[in-house]
């Protein structure tokens, strides 16, 4: 039959002609058939994937396809030139035809990959997320490569996989995070949607009033991240509360001072970017006015001049019993006296102290029994 073929001048050979990167197999010839021409336009790429096919050959007749062929059953038959592969795999398309009265054949492979999403785990540190990158396909129909687009401007690509991949963002600003997996050729593949919302920062909603001493804090904790609360009293410095707080919405019983203003804040546990301690909120309680209306100097000099010579309550005391403490800075008391006549002046055990800051703490117990603090820093001057 072959030298039928080059007797009529039909010099055929192999006239597979196929776009799209489509691999050719030229055994679709039989001992009583000879070699086609078979055209495939789209023959790699991902599902659904259509491929379109023809003939080059002038004067080819009765052109019919077998898109999904076993190597056995040619069957079955279409004139149709498209169809559209709705499943991943490997393909192989028999084309059959007549030219001159002579049964003509040819073959192409067809690569349809799937479009499986690639694996993505995604953790977060405050501002900064870390993405585990896998795939799940097996080897033939691995992704060549992933994208790794941030959703801020910033696109990385993949090559070596599985791999974990961090970014840090410079807003706190919510984020759709795509990762997409290609495959080389036909440039498609499926792609993953991670919503990153980085840490926003927790806040002390309110405070409810339980009695005189307790109150419940109440926390809006968008992201979730465990918390302690510190707890600060007057102008004194924040010591941290026991226990952890976790979930968004928390709320913890905390302890008052009748006396004094106290403060709450929160702090993550983590030391993530981004991450800081939350704006305090404060309770005032009823008695801490008659403290406050108390005019205390903030600097005092003790140089005999007649000015500013002594530190110790201005003006008009509030009726109670009174009380003034001063510290130095490692907390020695250098002066105490519950004779408001009696102000300090800048003298411990007949020592002129040095020029420095020193805490103070004034606490006038009112008729009722009621204590009203106020803690306060002065600077001595020399």
């Amino acid at each position: 039959m072959n030298g039928r073929v080059t007797g009529i001048g039909l010099v055929l050979g192999l006239l597979l002609m196929i776009s799209g990167s489509s691999v050719v197999f030229a055994q679709c010839a039989t001992s009583t058939s000879f070699t086609g021409s078979l055209r495939v336009r789209n023959g790699i790429g991902c599902v659904p994937l259509t491929v379109q096919t023809g003939s080059d050959l002038i004067g080819v007749q009765n052109v019919r396809y077998v898109y999904e062929y076993d190597g056995q059953r040619e069957m079955p038959v279409t004139t149709a030139g498209t169809y559209t592969y709705k499943k991943p795999g490997e393909y192989r398309i028999l084309q059959l035809s007549e030219k001159e009265g002579l049964p003509l054949r040819a073959c192409a492979t067809v690569i349809v990959y799937d479009t499986i999403p690639p694996t993505v785990n995604l953790t977060a540190c405050g501002t900064q997320v870390t993405l585990r990158v896998s795939d799940s396909q097996m080897d033939f129909w691995r992704y060549d490569y992933m994208v790794v687009r941030w959703d801020d401007g910033r696109v990385d690509t993949l090559k070596t996989i599985p791999v974990a991949i961090g970014h840090t963002y410079s807003t706190v600003s919510p984020r759709r995070i795509q990762v997409q997996g290609f495959h080389r050729y036909g440039q498609c593949g499926g792609t993953t949607t991670r919503l990153f919302v980085p840490n926003q920062p927790a806040v002390v909603r309110g405070l409810d009033l339980l009695n005189a001493q307790t109150g419940q804090l109440r926390i809006d904790n968008p992201s979730g991240t465990p918390l302690t609360v510190e707890r600060r009293l007057g102008n004194g410095v924040y010591t941290k509360l026991p226990g952890t707080l976790s979930g968004n919405a928390p709320s913890t019983n905390v302890t008052l001072d009748s006396a004094e203003i106290t403060c709450f804040r929160v702090v993550p546990t983590s030391n993530c970017p981004g991450e800081s301690p939350s704006p305090e909120l404060c309770y005032t309680p009823p008695n801490q006015a008659v403290a406050d209306a108390v005019y205390l100097p903030d600097a005092f000099s003790p140089n005999d001049d007649g000015v500013n010579d002594t530190f110790g309550p201005v003006g008009k005391l509030p009726p109670g019993d009174f009380r003034l403490t001063v510290a130095d800075r490692w907390g020695r008391i250098v002066f105490s006296t519950d004779d408001p006549l009696s102000p300090w002046n800048g003298v411990l055990n007949g020592q002129s102290l040095p020029t420095g800051t020193y805490a103070y703490q004034l606490e006038i117990r009112l008729s009722g029994g009621q204590i009203s603090r106020r803690s306060g820093r002065v600077q001595l001057i020399r």
